[in-house]
C-alpha cells in the first residue's frame, strides 16, 4: 500500500484531534467535571445552571427560615413569661377572694397586682427581634419566602398583646333576644336563680302560687333547662329567697306561703334536689322573705314581711340550717318588699320595707340593725303610691348604698340616694309600665354603672331604665314578656358573662327567658381586688387571658410547625436537585478513564503510522538524491 503526503496529513489530524481528546479526558478527571464548558453539553449545561439557581435559592429560603423561626421562638418565650405573670395575678385574685384578710392586706394586694400588671404590659411593649417590636400590635403580617419558587412563601403573624385586647369580658349591649318561654305549673309569681347543684351553671327556682309549690329546673349553661322537679311549700305561697343556711357549701331554699302564714325551707340535698320542707310559723300572710345574717355569727337568717300582721319577722339561724322563733317588729301599714343591707357602715345588717298599706301607701321605712335580729331609729322616707319591692345598690357611685322602689299604684319606680350617716335623700321618680310588682337591678350594658329592669304586670312588658352613674336613669324603653308577669330576675344563664332577663309570667303559665346580647370589651379597669366581689370576677377574667394566650402560643407553634416542614421540605428538594446536578456535572471515572486508555492507544498507533509514512517519504528522498 501506498503512503501519500495526503495520508500523512490527515493521520497528523487524527492525531492532534486524539490528543485532544485525551487532554480533555485528562481536564475533566482532574476538575471531576464532565460538562468543561457549554459547549460540551449545551442542553445539559443550561439544565445545570437552572438546577445550580434553585440549590442556591433553597439555601437562602434555609436562612430565611432559620430567621423566621428565631422571631417566633423570642415571641413565643416572652408569651410564656405572660402567662406566668398572669398565673401570679390570679393567685392574687384567690388571695383576695377571702374575707377573712384585712383592708390592709388587699390594699397591698392591690398593689402587688398592680406592679405585676405593669411587668406585664412592659414585656408587651419592648418585645423585640432584629429591631423590630413583636407583640404590642405594630407587627405587621409578612411574607416569609419559604422555597426556592415563585409563590412558595408564609404569612407571618404576631400577636397584639396590648393588656385591652388580653384583658377582657364580655358584657352585655343593653339589648335583648325575642322571648322563648318554659312551661311552668299554675301561676307563677316567683322565678330566680342559684347555682343549686355546684356546676358553675345557673339553676332556675319558680314558685307556683296556685299549686302552692317551688320548682327547680337545672341549666344546661346555653339558657336552656332540663325538666321541673315540684316541692311542696304552703297553700298559696308569694315569694323565695335563696342561701346556704347549714354552710354545706349548698344553696337551700325559703318560701313565703302567704296563705298558710309560714315559712318553708327547703334543705339542698348537695346535688340540686331539695329534703321535704320544714316549717316556721311566720306573722299573717307573709308577702316577702329575704335573707341575711342578722347577728353576726356568720350563719344566714332570715327575714319576712307579715302583711296583715303589719310587722316583719327575723327568724335567727341555729348554727345547722334550723330556725329560732321569730323575732318581729312592728311596721306600719302592710309591709311587703324587704331589703337588707348595711346602710350605715357598722357591719350590721339594716333593714328597708316598703309600707303598701293595701296600694294607699307612700312611705319605706329604714330600721338599724342592733347586731341581734332588732332595729332601731326607724326613718320613713317618702315614695311613690303602693310601694311592692326594694332593691339596694350604688346607683351614683359614690360608695353609699342607695335604695330603689317599685311602685305599683303610682307606676314608677323611687330612687332615694344614700348619705355617708345611712340616711337617705329625697325620691326620685321614674315611669315605668303599669304594675310594676317587681324589678332587679343590674349592669346589662356594660359600661359600670347600674342598670334597672321592671317586671310591668298590666302591660305584659318589662321596662328598662338604663343608669347615667350619677343616680338619675334614662327613660324607659321596653321589652315584650309574657301576660301577666309578676316577677323579674336578672342572672346569667347562659354563661357568658351577659345578664339575661328571666320573668314570671302568671297568666300565660309560663317562664319567659330572654337572652342578652353580648359584645367584647377591655376588663382593664376591673384589675382590682378592692372587694371579694371584684376578686372573684377578676378570676374569671384571668381565666379568659390564659386562654387567650395559650390559644395564641398555639398559632406560633402552628406557624413553627409549618416553618420545619417547609425546612426538612428544602432539604430533601435540595438534595434531589444536587444529586440530579451531580449526575450532569460530574465525571464519569471508569468510562473517561477508558477513554483516556483507548485513546491513548489510538494515539500511539497514529503515531506509529505517522512514522512509517515519514520513513518513506525518507527513503525516496535518499533515491532521488543517488541518481
Amino acid at each position: 500500500m501506498k503512503i501519500t503526503n495526503t495520508d500523512s496529513l490527515a493521520i497528523s489530524n487524527r492525531i492532534q484531534e486524539t490528543t485532544q481528546m485525551i487532554a480533555q479526558s485528562l481536564q475533566r478527571l482532574s476538575t471531576g467535571q464532565r460538562i468543561l464548558s457549554p459547549a460540551d453539553d449545551p442542553a445539559g449545561s443550561a439544565v445545570s445552571v437552572n438546577l445550580s439557581a434553585q440549590i442556591q435559592g433553597l439555601v437562602q429560603a434555609q436562612l430565611n427560615i432559620s430567621h423566621a423561626s428565631g422571631l417566633i421562638q423570642t415571641a413565643d418565650s416572652e408569651i410564656s413569661t405572660q402567662m406566668d405573670i398572669v398565673q401570679k395575678m390570679r393567685e392574687i385574685a384567690v388571695q383576695a377572694g377571702s374575707d377573712l384578710i384585712t383592708s390592709t392586706d388587699r390594699d397591698n394586694l392591690n398593689q402587688q397586682l398592680s406592679q405585676v400588671y405593669a411587668e406585664f404590659q412592659n414585656i408587651t411593649n419592648t418585645t423585640q427581634f432584629d429591631g423590630q417590636n413583636l407583640l404590642d400590635g405594630s407587627f405587621d403580617p409578612t411574607s416569609v419566602q419559604v422555597g426556592a419558587q415563585y409563590g412558595q412563601s408564609l404569612s407571618l403573624n404576631m400577636p397584639s398583646l396590648n393588656a385591652s385586647s388580653q384583658f377582657t369580658k364580655m358584657i352585655g349591649t343593653g339589648k335583648f333576644q325575642t322571648r322563648t318561654t318554659i312551661d311552668s305549673g299554675s301561676e307563677p309569681y316567683t322565678v330566680q336563680s342559684a347555682d343549686l347543684n355546684g356546676d358553675n351553671i345557673q339553676d332556675l327556682i319558680e314558685l307556683d302560687r296556685t299549686d302552692g309549690t317551688v320548682s327547680v329546673r337545672l341549666g344546661t349553661g346555653d339558657g336552656n333547662f332540663s325538666s321541673r322537679t315540684t316541692y311542696t311549700v304552703g297553700t298559696t305561697p308569694e315569694h323565695l329567697s335563696v342561701g346556704d343556711f347549714n354552710n354545706d357549701g349548698a344553696i337551700d331554699i325559703v318560701a313565703a306561703d302567704t296563705g298558710g302564714s309560714t315559712l318553708s325551707v327547703l334543705m339542698n340535698n348537695g346535688d340540686g334536689t331539695f329534703a321535704d320542707r320544714v316549717t316556721y310559723q311566720a306573722g299573717n300572710a307573709p308577702k316577702f322573705v329575704a335573707v341575711g345574717d342578722m347577728n353576726g355569727d356568720g350563719y344566714v337568717d332570715i327575714v319576712d314581711t307579715d302583711f296583715t300582721d303589719n310587722t316583719a319577722s327575723v327568724f335567727l339561724n341555729n348554727g345547722d340550717g334550723t330556725f329560732a322563733d321569730r323575732i318581729t317588729s312592728g311596721t306600719g301599714a302592710k309591709p311587703t318588699g324587704v331589703q337588707l343591707a348595711d346602710f350605715n357602715g357598722d357591719n350590721k345588717l339594716d333593714m328597708a320595707l316598703a309600707i303598701n298599706g293595701n296600694g294607699t301607701g307612700t312611705t319605706i321605712k329604714v330600721g338599724y340593725g342592733n347586731g341581734d335580729g332588732t332595729f332601731s331609729g326607724t326613718t320613713s322616707y317618702t315614695v311613690g303610691t303602693g310601694p311592692a319591692q326594694i332593691k339596694s345598690g350604688d346607683f351614683n357611685q359614690d360608695g353609699f348604698i342607695d335604695l330603689a322602689v317599685s311602685n305599683v299604684v303610682s307606676s314608677n319606680v323611687s330612687i332615694l340616694l344614700g348619705q355617708s350617716d345611712g340616711s337617705f335623700g329625697s325620691a326620685n321618680n321614674y315611669s315605668v309600665g303599669g304594675f310594676p310588682r317587681t324589678f332587679d337591678v343590674g349592669d346589662i350594658n356594660g359600661v359600670g354603672r347600674l342598670d334597672i329592669v321592671s317586671a310591668d304586670k298590666n302591660d305584659d312588658t318589662a321596662s328598662i331604665l338604663l343608669g347615667n352613674g350619677d343616680g338619675s336613669f334614662q327613660s324607659r324603653s321596653t321589652l315584650s314578656v309574657g301576660q301577666g308577669p309578676t316577677y323579674l330576675a336578672l342572672a346569667d344563664l347562659t354563661g357568658d358573662g351577659v345578664l339575661d332577663i328571666a320573668t314570671a309570667d302568671s297568666t300565660d303559665n309560663t317562664i319567659s327567658i330572654l337572652k342578652g346580647n353580648s359584645k367584647t370589651a377591655s376588663a382593664v379597669p376591673d384589675l382590682k381586688v378592692s372587694t371579694v366581689d371584684q376578686a372573684n370576677a377578676l378570676i374569671d377574667i384571668l381565666d379568659n387571658t390564659l386562654n387567650g394566650l395559650s390559644g395564641e402560643r398555639a398559632k406560633l407553634s402552628s406557624t413553627l410547625d409549618r416553618l420545619t416542614i417547609n425546612s426538612d421540605k428544602n432539604d430533601m428538594m435540595s438534595a434531589a436537585y444536587q444529586s440530579a446536578k451531580d449526575g450532569i456535572d460530574n465525571v464519569d471515572v471508569a468510562l473517561e478513564t477508558s477513554k483516556v486508555v483507548t485513546n491513548q492507544i489510538l494515539e500511539q498507533a497514529q503515531i506509529s503510522a505517522l512514522s512509517q509514512s515519514n520513513l518513506q517519504v525518507q527513503m525516496v528522498v535518499r533515491l532521488l538524491s543517488n541518481l
